[in-house]
C-alpha cells in the first residue's frame, strides 16, 4: 500500500490504520494529517475549539503486521516507511463523541498488544502540536528506527499523563537518531521492557524544565551524544557521556524553520522557532562517529 500527497483532517477515528497481516511493504510518504479546532472537546463531551480533548483517535496507527518473529536484517521492500509528512493537532480522545481512546499520540506502533510490529521507519517527518509525537507499545515491537524527525510543541499532556515527544513503553532494537524536539513536557520516555535501544545525537530545546521520565534500567542501551538546551539531560553514561548540555534555547544558534503545510486546502506557511540548524550551532559537528554502528539495531545496520 502506497499512501502519498494526501491531505485528510479531521477524521473522527484513525486516519491510517494498518491491522495484522496488512502493513508489510507500505510507503507512507508527503501527507498533511491533522485534527483542526473543530474537533476539540472539553473532555466532557463538549465542543470546545480551546479543548483539551478531540473527537477522534491516532493520525497513524499499526497495530501489527502479525508475525511474531522476522529475521534480521529484512528487504528493504518489506518495512513499512513513514517519510515526509507533516501531522498536528491531535489530543486525546473525548470518548463520549467518538473515537476508541487514545490518549493523544500522533503515531502509535504497536497499539494492538496482540500483534507483532517490527521493520518501521520513521524519518523526516514534521510532528506538532499535540501530546506525543511517536508512541511504540508495551510489547511484541522491534526494529523501529525515528530519525531526522522535527517534532514541535508536545505540551497537550492531561493531568497525570507524562508522554514524551518520543515515548518507548516496550520496544526492542529501537534507533532514535537525529531528531530535534522542541518544547515539550517530556523530550523523551522509555519504559522498563525496552531493551537494546539507541537514542544518539537528538537536539532537545526548551524542556519546560520539567524532569525528564524514564524508567529505562536495562544495560545495553544507549543514551549519549545529544544536545540539550534549556532541557534536562539523560545519559546512561554517567559521567562519561559525551553530552553537550547549554542553559539557554538561545545558545543553539539555530533559525526559525518555515514551510508550507495544508497541501491541497488553504495552504499556510509556519515557521517552527529553532527548528534550523546553522552553521555556528554548537551541535553542528557533535554527532558520534560511531552512530548506526551497533549490529542488529532499528530496520537495518548502518545510516540511512
Amino acid at each position: 500500500t502506497h499512501i502519498i500527497n494526501n491531505e485528510i483532517y479531521d477524521c473522527a477515528c484513525d486516519v491510517i490504520q494498518f491491522g495484522p497481516n496488512s502493513s508489510g511493504g507500505s510507503v507512507i510518504l508527503y501527507n498533511d494529517l491533522f485534527l483542526t479546532p473543530g474537533m476539540y472537546y472539553d473532555c466532557m463531551g463538549n465542543l470546545d475549539p480551546n479543548g483539551s480533548c478531540a473527537c477522534a483517535d491516532y493520525a497513524i496507527d499499526l497495530t501489527g503486521p502479525g508475525e511474531a518473529v522476522r529475521p534480521f536484517p529484512l528487504p528493504e521492500k518489506e518495512w513499512v516507511q513513514i517519510k515526509r509528512n507533516v501531522i498536528w493537532g491531535y489530543r486525546p480522545t473525548d470518548s463520549s463523541c467518538g473515537g476508541t481512546g487514545s490518549p493523544g499520540h500522533s503515531v502509535t506502533i504497536g497499539s494492538g498488544a496482540d500483534n507483532y510490529v517490527s521493520y518501521v521507519l520513521i524519518r523526516d517527518n514534521i510532528i506538532m502540536d499535540g501530546v506525543s509525537g511517536v508512541q511504540i507499545g508495551e510489547a511484541n515491537v522491534d526494529h523501529i528506527s525515528i530519525i531526522g524527525n522535527l517534532i514541535y510543541g508536545m505540551t497537550k499532556n492531561l493531568p497525570d499523563s507524562y508522554y514524551g515527544a518520543i515515548t518507548n513503553l516496550g520496544g526492542d532494537a529501537v534507533e532514535i537518531y537525529l531528531n530535534t524536539i522542541i518544547n515539550a513536557d517530556y523530550w523523551l520516555r522509555i519504559g522498563p521492557d525496552a531493551d537494546q535501544n539507541d537514542v544518539i545525537c537528538n537536539i532537545a530545546i526548551d524542556g519546560n524544565a520539567r524532569p525528564f521520565s524514564s524508567e529505562m534500567y536495562d544495560d545495553v542501551s544507549v543514551v549519549d551524544y545529544n544536545i540539550f538546551y534549556n532541557t534536562v539531560e539523560y545519559t546512561t553514561e554517567g559521567l562519561q557521556n559525551h553530552d553537550l548540555v547549554f542553559g539557554l534555547a538561545t545558545d543553539a544558534l539555530n533559525d526559525e524553520y518555515c514551510f508550507n503545510r495544508r497541501q491541497w486546502t488553504d495552504s499556510e506557511q509556519v515557521c517552527i522557532p529553532y527548528g534550523l540548524t546553522t552553521i555556528e550551532s554548537p551541535h553542528q559537528n557533535a554527532c558520534s562517529p560511531n552512530i548506526g554502528q551497533r549490529i542488529g539495531i532499528g530496520v537495518s545496520d548502518g545510516i540511512l
